[in-house]
C-alpha cells in the first residue's frame, strides 16, 4: 500500500513539473541564430517569437513554423523580435501577426513570405529604415489585406533606400496600401524608397494611401493588373516621383477619385491616360508637372469639375481636351502653363464662369473659344496672355472682373455680343495692343461708350467686322450676298474651320465645309457673321440671309 501511494505521488509530481502555462518560454538554437519563444495560447498550442540573437551577417534566417517547449509543439503565430544581423528572413505561413520586426539599419537584404501566408495586416514601421533591404516577396495566395498607414507614424517600408523589388505574388488579396486622410503628418508606406524603379499594383487593391510612394525618386513605371479594383488614390501618393514619365490608369475602370497633390512635382511626367470612370480630381493634383505635354479628359463623362490649380505650372502643357460635362473650372487651373496654345471650351455648354487666374500667364495662348453660356469672367482670368489676338464674349456675358485681360499685349479685337452692357471692373483691358478695339452690337454702341469702364476703350459696331482684320482682303471672298441657298467662300488656301453666328452671337454652325460651299438654306432670315479660319488666322465676314 505504501509503495502504491509513493508511485501515485511521484506521478502527480511529474505532471506538475511538466504542466505549462501562458507566459512560459524556451530557447530554440539554430546555429547561426537563436530564438526565445513564449507560449501565448494552450488551446490551440501557440507561441510567439519574442527575441532573437543573430551571430552572422550571412545568416539566412528561417523563422520556424512550430517549436518544441518542454516536449510540446507550439505553432509560431506572432513575431515580436528585432534582427540586427543576417542576410535574409524567411517568414512561414503560420505567422498571423507581426507585433514588431524592426530591422532598421540591419544587414538584412531580403524578406520572403511563404506561400499562403496567414498574415492579414502589416503594421506601421515594420521594415522602416531598413537601409540594406533590396527585396520583399509576399508569396502567392497571401491573405494580406492591408499594409497600414497610420497618422503621425512611419510607413511600413519608409526610407528603405536600397529597396528595388516588391512582389505581391499571385492571387493577392491586398485591398489597401496605406491609409487615406487619417495619415496626415505620417510617412507613406513606400515613401523615400529612392531605389524603387517599378511597382505592380495587384487587381485586388482598392486604395492607394496618402504619401504612399512620396519621394520615390527612381520610380519610372507603375503597372496596374488587369481588372483593377482601384477606386481611390489619396493625396500626395506619387509626390516628387521625379523619374516617373508615364502613367496608364485606363485599366482602372473603377477609379473614381484622384486626391489633391497626387502627382505634384512629378517633373518628368509626360503622359497620363485616364480611366473613363473618374468622377473627381482634387486640387493641384498635377501641380508643377513641368514635362506634361497633353491632357485628354474628353471621355471622362462623369467628371463635372476641374478644381483649382489642377494643372498649375505645367510649363510644357500644349494641348487640353475636356469633357462636355464640365460645369466648373476652378481658379488658377492653368496658371503659368506657358506653352498652352489653344483650348476649345465650346462643348462645355454647362460652364457659366471663367474663374480667377484660370489662364493667367499662359503666354502662348493664341485662341480660346468660350461656350455660349458664359456669364462671368473673373479677376485676372486671362491676365498676361501675351499671344492672345482676339476673343469673343457671348451674348449672355454679365460681368468681367478686375484685370481679366490686363497685359494681353497682342489682344487687338474683342467681339462682345451682349446688347446689355456687362459690368466691368478696373484695368480689364489695360496693356492690350495699341490698336485694340471692342466690337459690340450696333444698337448698343452708345451704351458701351457711355459706361465709365467700357468707355475708356475704342468701341465699334460688330457690323464693321465685314472688313477683314489683320489679313489681306484678297485672301477671302464670300458670295452671293445676300444669299438664299448656298454661300460660296472663295480662297486660294485650305479652309481649316468655319463658324456661323447670328446677330446675337449665338453659334448656329461649326465645322468643316465641302467644296468651299456653306449651305444656309435652313437659316432664318437676317444678318449673320461667318468666321473662317485659314493659315491660323481668323477672318470674319457678315452676310444677309434672305
Amino acid at each position: 500500500m505504501k509503495k502504491l501511494l509513493l508511485i501515485m505521488a511521484l506521478s502527480i509530481s511529474a505532471l506538475v513539473l511538466n504542466a505549462q502555462e501562458i507566459g512560459d518560454w524556451d530557447y530554440v538554437d539554430c546555429g547561426d541564430y537563436k530564438f526565445e519563444c513564449e507560449i501565448i495560447s494552450l488551446t490551440p498550442p501557440e507561441c510567439k517569437l519574442d527575441a532573437a540573437w543573430i551571430y552572422s551577417e550571412d545568416a539566412e534566417i528561417v523563422i520556424p513554423s512550430s517549436v518544441s517547449i518542454d516536449g510540446n509543439e507550439y505553432a509560431v503565430v506572432d513575431l515580436d523580435a528585432s534582427f540586427n544581423l543576417g542576410k535574409s528572413i524567411y517568414i512561414p505561413k503560420t505567422i498571423r501577426t507581426i507585433s514588431s520586426l524592426p530591422i532598421s539599419y540591419s544587414t538584412i537584404t531580403k524578406v520572403i513570405f511563404e506561400n499562403n501566408s496567414q498574415l492579414t495586416k502589416l503594421n506601421h514601421s515594420t521594415f522602416a529604415n531598413a537601409s540594406s533591404l533590396t527585396s520583399v516577396d509576399f508569396g502567392d495566395d497571401s491573405q494580406l489585406t492591408e499594409i497600414e498607414g497610420f497618422m503621425g507614424r512611419t510607413g511600413v517600408f519608409h526610407n528603405c533606400t536600397s529597396l528595388t523589388n516588391v512582389d505581391f505574388g499571385k492571387n493577392s488579396k491586398l485591398i489597401a496600401i496605406g491609409g487615406g486622410t487619417e495619415t496626415a503628418g505620417g510617412c507613406g508606406v513606400f515613401s523615400d524608397c529612392t531605389s524603387l524603379k517599378n511597382i505592380c499594383i495587384p487587381s485586388s487593391v482598392t486604395k492607394l494611401g496618402a504619401w504612399v510612394f512620396d519621394g520615390c525618386t527612381s520610380l519610372t513605371d507603375i503597372e496596374f493588373d488587369d481588372n483593377s479594383n482601384l477606386d481611390t488614390i489619396y493625396f500626395n501618393a506619387f509626390n516628387e516621383c521625379s523619374a516617373l514619365k508615364k502613367v496608364d490608369l485606363s485599366k482602372c475602370s473603377k477609379l473614381k477619385f484622384i486626391d489633391s497633390y497626387v502627382f505634384d512635382d512629378c517633373t518628368s511626367l509626360e503622359n497620363i491616360k485616364f480611366s473613363n470612370s473618374i468622377e473627381e480630381i482634387d486640387i493641384l493634383a498635377f501641380n508643377n508637372c513641368i514635362s506634361l505635354k497633353s491632357i485628354d479628359l474628353s471621355q471622362c463623362s462623369k467628371l463635372k469639375s476641374i478644381v483649382h490649380g489642377l494643372f498649375a505650372d505645367c510649363s510644357s502643357l500644349e494641348d487640353v481636351k475636356l469633357p462636355n460635362t464640365i460645369e466648373e473650372i476652378g481658379y488658377s487651373t492653368f496658371h503659368n502653363c506657358i506653352s498652352l496654345k489653344n483650348i476649345n471650351l465650346l462643348q462645355c455648354s454647362k460652364l457659366k464662369y471663367i474663374n480667377s487666374s484660370v489662364f493667367e500667364n499662359c503666354q502662348s495662348l493664341v485662341s480660346i473659344e468660350l461656350p455660349m453660356g458664359i456669364e462671368k469672367i473673373e479677376d485676372s482670368a486671362f491676365e498676361n496672355c501675351q499671344s492672345l489676338v482676339s476673343i469673343e464674349l457671348p451674348v449672355g456675358i454679365e460681368e468681367i472682373g478686375y484685370s481679366a485681360f490686363e497685359n494681353c499685349s497682342n489682344l487687338r479685337s474683342v467681339k462682345c455680343y451682349a446688347e446689355s452692357v456687362p459690368t466691368m471692373y478696373g484695368s480689364v483691358f489695360d496693356g492690350c495692343h495699341e490698336y485694340f478695339v471692342i466690337y459690340v452690337p450696333a444698337s448698343s454702341v452708345e451704351l458701351y461708350k457711355s459706361d465709365f469702364n467700357w468707355g475708356q476703350y475704342t468701341i465699334k459696331p460688330l457690323e464693321d467686322l465685314n472688313v477683314v482684320e489683320f489679313v489681306s482682303e484678297n485672301e477671302i471672298n464670300i458670295y452671293p450676298n445676300p444669299v438664299k441657298g448656298n454661300l460660296f467662300i472663295e480662297t486660294d488656301v485650305e479652309i481649316e474651320d468655319v463658324c456661323v453666328y447670328d446677330i446675337n452671337g449665338i453659334l448656329v454652325y461649326k465645322g468643316l465645309i465641302y467644296d468651299n460651299t456653306l449651305d444656309v438654306v435652313n437659316l432664318n432670315c437676317g444678318v449673320y457673321f461667318v468666321k473662317v479660319k485659314i493659315n491660323n488666322k481668323e477672318i470674319v465676314k457678315y452676310f444677309v440671309k434672305e
